[in-house]
This record gives structure tokens, C-alpha cells and sequence, in this order.
């Protein structure tokens, strides 16, 4: 394997990693892992949620067909309500406390944060290995280390993504108190994007490591130095 080619394993692996904790970052962040729609009868409860908050909606959401859409957006942290009044976008976000959430959301959102932990590890490991690289210094241990923590934020993040995806039907209103009373007045949850965002960081970070464990075999000993270099 040519020193160029190794190059491009090398910074592509990191360039690959940087852009899965970015994704994974913005996915866990933001309220949109689930979306659920609003059915017209729901419209009433949504305004009176958004008036708990302080939200001022004017005069004209009570006139009948004043409202256009209204939907739930949730994530992994956070609730936030968006209803569109007249061409008018309105919206409020709640965060519950941790003891609001059932066992199962606490769980993903546990593994989102081991994910992100190990994911930033990936990154550090891999930043390393090519600084010494460029050295002349070639240290096989850090390598592994750095696809072992690939794939375990690969494991983690799917985890995460899959127990959410699978608990999510039905059971996302034991969270959202405003439609305890009024589940039949929405539509089923659909995930939304930033869900996809954390299943594209699990996806990258184990074809990661896959990537790194055949460049390890192939061009790796135990340790080995191309230069008179001591780390």
C-alpha cells in the first residue's frame, strides 16, 4: 500500500468520524426525532398549551379555520409545539424533567451520550494517529483503539436509534402531558430527520471501523517505526 494511499485512509477515517459526531450532535440536540400531526379536533388543546406558556396568538385563533396546521415535534430532550395561525408560525418548547420520561427513553438518551463520548474519542484517536503518522511513527495500538471506539459508538448510537424507533408508537404521550387527554386527537408519530441524522453517524462510525480494522491488518505490525523517531 503506497505512503499516498495510506495518507487518504488516514485523513479520510477522520474526516469521516469528525462529520458522524457532527451529525450525532445535531440530531440529539435538536426536537426532531419524532413529528406528530395534529388532527383539527386536537387544535383547541395546542392553543391552550401555547397560552400556558405565554405564547399570544392573537384574536384570530379562535375563529374557526383560523388554525391551518398544528404538529408536535420530539426529541431526545425536548417537546416543542408549532401551530400556524392565518400564514402565522407559532411555537413553544417544553424540556421535562428526567423523571417525566419512561425507562426506555432514559435508556436511549443514556446511550446517545455514551455514543457521543466514544464518538469524540474516535476523533481524538484518530487525530493522533495521523500527527504521528506524519512522523514517521506508525503506533498499531492506537489504531486499534480508535476502530475498537468506532465501533462502539456505532453500537451505541444504533442501540440508542433502535430502542427508540421501536418504543416510539403509542407511547411517546406518556411524555407529553398535553395529549394524555387527547391522544385520539393527533395523527401516529412518524421519526423525523434528525433521527435519520443519528442512524447516518451509527452507519459512518461502523463502516469506519471496518475501514480501519483492514487498514490495521494490512499495514500494521505489533509496532513499528519507519524512522529513528521515540515518541
Amino acid at each position: 500500500m503506497s505512503p499516498t494511499f495510506q495518507w487518504l485512509i488516514r485523513w479520510g477515517c477522520l474526516a469521516v468520524m469528525s462529520l458522524a459526531v457532527l451529525l450525532h450532535i445535531v440530531g440529539m440536540s435538536v426536537a426532531h426525532w419524532l413529528k406528530i400531526v395534529a388532527r383539527p379536533e386536537g387544535y383547541p388543546g395546542i392553543l391552550r398549551f401555547l397560552e400556558q406558556e405565554g405564547v399570544d396568538t392573537g384574536p384570530n385563533s379562535t375563529v374557526t379555520g383560523a388554525v391551518t396546521h398544528a404538529e408536535v415535534n420530539v426529541g431526545l430532550w425536548r417537546w416543542c409545539v408549532e401551530v400556524q395561525i392565518l400564514g402565522s408560525k407559532y411555537d413553544a418548547c417544553r424540556t421535562p424533567g428526567l423523571g417525566d420520561f419512561p425507562g426506555w427513553w432514559r435508556a436511549s438518551q443514556a446511550l446517545a451520550v455514551i455514543g457521543l463520548l466514544m464518538g469524540m474519542l474516535s476523533g481524538m484517536c484518530g487525530g493522533m494517529e495521523v500527527y504521528y503518522s506524519r512522523r514517521g511513527v506508525r503506533f498499531s495500538g492506537l489504531a486499534v483503539l480508535c476502530s475498537i471506539s468506532c465501533f462502539v459508538t456505532a453500537l451505541a448510537l444504533g442501540l440508542s436509534n433502535g430502542l427508540y424507533a421501536s418504543r416510539y408508537l403509542g407511547k411517546v404521550t406518556t411524555v407529553l402531558d398535553i395529549w394524555q387527554a387527547a391522544s385520539s386527537f393527533m395523527y401516529p408519530p412518524s421519526l423525523d430527520w434528525a433521527f435519520g441524522f443519528g442512524a447516518a453517524a451509527a452507519t459512518l462510525m461502523g463502516g469506519t471501523g471496518i475501514i480501519l480494522l483492514a487498514f490495521i491488518t494490512r499495514t500494521y505490525p505489533a509496532y513499528h517505526r519507519t524512522e529513528n523517531v521515540v515518541v
